[in-house]
Order: structure tokens, then C-alpha cells, then sequence
């Protein structure tokens, strides 16, 4: 019994040894683990606090561009009357921007339906209808003329097969038959040009419309805003712009007392601003020489090409009826 209790004690306090040895290698380990996890020293600076505002805006220079934007001019000269936009304001597709002055447009619309107007009847010939050459006046006169003559000529030829009549009146009736088929002839090719004039007056009475309806100015599409004033009202100051021209120029006019567009007198102030500009006057003609008279136009404009800028020997063609200066 006795040694039993001797091998329990032994045992019991070879498995205490056991557990305090093993408790004093834990608490070890967990040591070794708390020295490894100390963090290292950090070196700071003390900073004193302060208060002051937070700049929410930000302040640059610089250029707004939009994103639609359109440079508009009229497409014919005049005085501006006026400008009834303002910088700011809304603008919507086809507003009036700028007003010119419509006195002489209009006064050349009117010129040019009368003269138009004048051919037509002339030649009896609607603007609505096509051109018939047999309803002309002349032509249709010309053409009773001829079967006048061809009538008489015929009881002629009859009564000189019977010898009632001379060779010579024979003769007499038929050289007015052919002298009346010749007027005929003539009269219809006096209506074929009257004709191509008419055509030519009514292009006229095209190109005076629209410089009319070119005294207004439109917005060409919706702008949210003009970008400026169009342009200042009255006339502008051409002499600066004139005195700026370095290139040969040759200023055409009509006659005077025939140009009721443009004054020739104003058009020949260029010549005083523009050094070294030349003129050419177009007689028998008015604002549209350029049409009336083409073929003269288009030779000054040949002669005056071939010269050259270098030379300053300008070449007219000779034209008893045009006037150089």
C-alpha cells in the first residue's frame, strides 16, 4: 500500500513538472512575440493649427468661343439704315439683322420692269406666254404685205397671158413681191433680236429684284446670341480701305445720265483714293454694262489683264464710243 502511494506521488509530480515546464515556454514565447511587435520610433514635428477660408472659385483669363458662329455681310452696297439687334439678345433663323437703304434698289427695279416692260409690248408678247414671231405687229404687217403683192401679182400674170397688161407692169408687180417677201424676212429677224433683248431686260428686272431683296440682311440659323452689333449706323468710310489697295485697278462705269443705281460721280471718288486706279466709261449703257454691252466689257477686261501690274501700260481697245481716262 505503501508503494502504491509512492509511485502516485512520483507520478504526480513528474506530470506537474511537466505542465510548469511547458507554461514557462509559453509565456516565453509570448514575450519574445510582444518585443518583436513594438513599432519603430517616428520623428514629428509639432505644427500650430490655424483657420482661414477655402477658396471655392478659381480666377483665370481666357476667351468664351461658341459653338455656332457665322460672319454675315449684305451682298450689295448702301447706307444702313438699321440694325435692330442687339449685343445679348436671341436670335432666331431668318431674323432681321441689318437694314440698308432701299431708294436705289427699288428705283432700279422699276427701271429695268419698265424697260421690260416696253419690249413686251412691242413685240405683243405676254410674260406668261411663249415667243411667237407671227404674232409680232411687224412680222404679221410684213406678211399682209406679201399676200397683197402676191394677189396682185397673180391678176397680173392673168391679164399678161391674155395681153391686156405690159411686160413691164408684169414685171413691176413681181419685183414688189420679192421686195415684200424680203421685209417679211427682215421683219421677222428685227423680231428675233427684240426678242433676245426682252430676254435681256428681263434678266435685268432678275438681278434688280434680288439686289433689292439684299438690303436685308438675315440670321442665317438660330444664334443663342448675337455676337455684336452687325454694323454701325450710316455710311462707312471707304477712303482707309481704298488707300489699303496695292493691286492694279481699273474702275468701269456707265454713261452719267443712264446710271440710276450707283451715281457715276460716287463711283469716281475711288480713283482719288486708290493709287494708280484707271477708268473706263461704257457709253450707251447704265449701271448694267456688264450685260448690255459684254463684248466691250470683256475686251477693257483683256486688255487690262494683259498689262500687267508691272508694266502700268494699260491698252484699251480702240472704241470711238467708250470713253478711257
Amino acid at each position: 500500500m505503501a508503494a502504491k502511494s509512492r509511485l502516485f506521488v512520483f507520478v504526480l509530480v513528474t506530470t506537474l513538472s511537466s505542465l510548469v515546464w511547458a507554461a514557462c515556454s509559453t509565456a516565453n514565447g509570448k514575450t519574445e512575440d510582444r518585443q518583436s511587435a513594438v513599432p519603430l520610433a517616428v520623428s514629428v514635428s509639432p505644427v500650430a493649427v490655424t483657420e482661414q477660408p477655402i477658396a471655392r472659385f478659381i480666377r483665370v483669363t481666357g476667351t468664351l468661343t461658341a459653338e455656332e458662329q457665322a460672319d454675315v455681310a449684305a451682298e450689295t452696297g448702301g447706307r444702313v439704315i438699321s440694325t435692330p439687334v442687339e449685343r445679348g439678345t436671341p436670335v432666331a433663323q431668318g431674323a432681321e439683322l441689318i437694314r440698308l437703304s432701299a431708294v436705289e434698289t427699288e428705283a432700279s427695279v422699276k427701271e429695268a420692269e419698265a424697260n421690260a416692260a416696253q419690249i413686251e409690248a412691242r413685240l405683243a408678247q405676254p410674260a406668261t406666254a411663249g415667243f411667237d414671231v407671227s404674232k409680232v405687229p411687224e412680222v404679221a404687217n410684213a406678211r399682209a404685205s406679201l399676200a397683197l403683192a402676191e394677189a396682185e401679182f397673180a391678176r397680173i400674170e392673168k391679164l399678161l397671158a391674155e395681153r391686156v397688161v405690159s411686160q413691164s407692169e408684169y414685171d413691176q408687180r413681181k419685183t414688189q413681191v420679192e421686195a415684200a417677201r424680203q421685209l417679211l424676212e427682215s421683219a421677222k429677224n428685227s423680231a428675233e433680236q427684240q426678242y433676245q433683248a426682252l430676254q435681256a431686260a428681263r434678266a435685268r428686272v432678275t438681278l434688280a429684284r434680288k439686289a433689292a431683296s439684299d438690303t436685308v440682311v438675315r440670321a442665317p440659323f438660330s444664334l443663342p446670341a448675337m455676337a455684336a452689333r452687325a454694323v454701325a449706323l450710316g455710311s462707312h468710310d471707304i477712303v482707309a480701305d481704298c488707300r489699303r489697295v496695292a493691286a492694279p485697278t481699273l474702275v468701269v462705269t456707265g454713261e452719267a445720265g443712264l446710271d440710276r443705281v450707283v451715281p457715276v460721280e460716287s463711283t469716281a471718288t475711288y480713283l482719288q483714293f486708290i493709287a494708280g486706279a484707271r477708268s473706263f466709261v461704257l457709253e450707251r449703257t447704265g449701271h448694267f454694262g456688264t450685260i448690255t454691252r459684254p463684248e466691250l466689257f470683256a475686251d477693257i477686261v483683256y486688255e487690262f489683264v494683259l498689262a500687267g501690274a508691272a508694266s502700268g501700260a494699260l491698252n484699251f481697245p480702240t472704241n470711238s464710243r467708250a470713253g478711257v481716262a
